[in-house]
């Protein structure tokens, strides 16, 4: 059995991809679940296969419950599993370490960033006192794990070819960075992220602590 997992912050995109591997299938063949209508039940019988007049399946899932029985579900080969999200599922998720989606394709769908956070990511790179008049806003908007992603990617951009429009920037910016100060910044930005997730120090705290080493000279 074919089973995808489709998630992201995407929705329109991620939405998209669920309805081509829809149109694939004959409307009767499309079987679709979500929230309290996606029962153990429900599950074996559509995921056993054996329908006299269908051949092939497609059983879309959306939102589903992680602490779900999934070992209990068949894996007829007819039949195609869609779990569908309108989110983006963490790393740690049951989905991605559950023994039944072990050898499911993930399709993750990323909203573009909104252009504020490009124009702040600017900001931290030439040290712009403007950078703390933003981060509040920003922080209550995106959350702090958003942000600190987005810090990771300045730091990306600094050494990965530049072309076009962007080239000047860049250079004018990496005048700021060099590969040590990288180093240093990705080394502080990946402890106090740790220190979050253990509980040590609070997500704004850390955010904060973070850009305010990127802002020091």
């Amino acid at each position: 059995m074919q089973i995808s997992i489709i998630h992201g912050s995407d929705k329109v995109a991620a939405r998209k991809k669920l309805q081509q591997l829809a149109d694939k299938y004959e409307s009767l063949s499309v079987v679709r679940a979500s929230g309290g209508e996606i029962t153990v039940d429900f599950l074996v019988n559509n995921l056993r296969g054996g329908d006299l007049f269908v051949t092939q399946k497609l059983v879309v899932l959306e939102n589903p419950d992680s602490e779900m029985d999934w070992g209990r579900l068949g894996n007829a080969e007819e039949v195609e599993l869609v779990l569908y999200f309108d989110k983006e599922l963490p790393v740690t998720s049951r989905f991605f370490k559950e023994e039944y989606f072990k050898k499911a394709r993930i399709m993750g769908f990323e909203a573009p960033p909104d252009k504020s956070i490009f124009e702040w990511l600017d900001l931290v790179a030439d040290k712009n006192p403007r950078v703390f008049e933003m981060l509040d806003r920003l922080q209550k908007e995106f959350g702090e794990q958003y942000l600190l992603t987005m810090l990771f990617y300045l730091l990306r951009r600094q050494v990965m070819p530049s072309s076009g429009g962007m080239k000047s920037k860049l250079e004018r910016q990496r005048q700021s960075f060099p590969i040590e100060r990288i180093e240093e910044l990705y080394k502080t930005a990946i402890e106090y992220d740790y220190q979050t997730k253990r509980g040590l120090i609070e997500g704004r705290t850390a955010l904060f602590l973070v850009v305010e080493r990127f802002m020091s000279k």
